[in-house]
């Protein structure tokens, strides 16, 4: 009977018996690592960029220790390689998303009031319309996941997300903002009508102390305040004429004025400054 001797493949023979596991056998060569799509790869593709360039930021990138996106955005827009909303086509691109330019008219003003002004300007997302149970959003920065999911949570909508400029975003601010306060002082002026006007004489304290305090007073003076605010005023002037209450506001050294209310409500108004300022309604021959 004969055996066939078989040959020993000593190819794969483990002879380092302190091995534990494929790690201690597998050393990957430095273009063999793994590489995550980012936005450099992305500028390429657009043609954005040259192969040179890419691969220089590619040698500047793996000199860091820690490479985040900004860094190659950095480096980008310092070397004058791209412009901004090139880099945010680029993120959009890798985020599956669609880059556009919004416009302060082509703004839903029902979705933009969804989130407050605030919270717009700091998380750089800015509501566009409302479609269905469905929230556009327009942002600048579409990775960051956390104020998408904030905006999620206060308008208990799904978002819908589109990538643009911050430079739109803070343009729509800008006109909406202005626009809805101009309509909300019309909305004021409009609720001061129905206040209930007392004479202000000195037995009709308690009486004006509580018009004071009633809500389109209360809102008057706060949009008084906000406005001159906003102007960059230095100072406000309330004055009674003989058939309305002028308000003014110096600004740069110059008088403006701003706006008029009903002569019935000036009462009202001076108490309600002076309640703010802890002053004594009573008095009536200091401010």
């Amino acid at each position: 009977m004969m055996v066939s001797s078989v040959k020993k493949d000593t190819r794969y023979e483990l002879r380092d018996t302190d091995i534990s596991g494929l790690s201690d056998l597998y050393f990957p060569k430095e273009d063999e690592e793994s590489h995550v799509r980012d936005v450099a790869d992305v500028l390429l593709e657009m043609e954005k960029i040259t192969p040179e360039t890419y691969e220089r930021l590619r040698k500047q990138s793996s000199a860091r220790t820690v490479e985040t996106a900004s860094d190659t955005e950095t480096l980008l827009l310092e070397a004058g390689l791209c412009s901004k909303d090139d880099i945010l086509i680029a993120k959009a691109g890798l985020c599956g998303l669609e880059f556009q330019h919004i416009k302060p008219e082509n703004i839903q003003k029902e979705a933009f009031e969804k989130l407050d002004i605030d919270f717009i300007k700091e998380s750089a997302i800015c509501p566009v319309k409302i479609d269905g149970e469905t929230l556009v959003l327009a942002t600048s920065e579409p990775e960051n996941v956390f104020a998408i999911e904030d905006v999620k949570r206060q308008t208990k909508m799904k978002p819908k997300i589109i990538v643009c400029s911050q430079k739109d975003i803070e343009a729509v601010c800008d006109a909406l903002a202005d626009e809805k306060f101009v309509h909300g002082l019309d909305d004021i002026i409009s609720d001061m009508a129905d206040v209930e006007v007392v004479q202000e004489q000195e037995d009709d304290l308690e009486d004006l102390e509580k018009m004071a305090g009633q809500s389109p007073v209360i809102k008057f003076v706060n949009y008084l305040i906000s406005n001159a605010i906003r102007e960059g005023a230095s100072d406000i002037h309330i004055e009674p004429k003989d058939k309305f209450t002028k308000i003014r506001c110096r600004i740069d050294g110059v008088l403006f004025e701003t706006t008029q209310s009903s002569l019935k409500m000036h009462p009202a108004i001076v108490s309600r400054i002076k309640i703010m300022a802890n002053l004594d309604i009573a008095q009536r021959r200091l401010p």
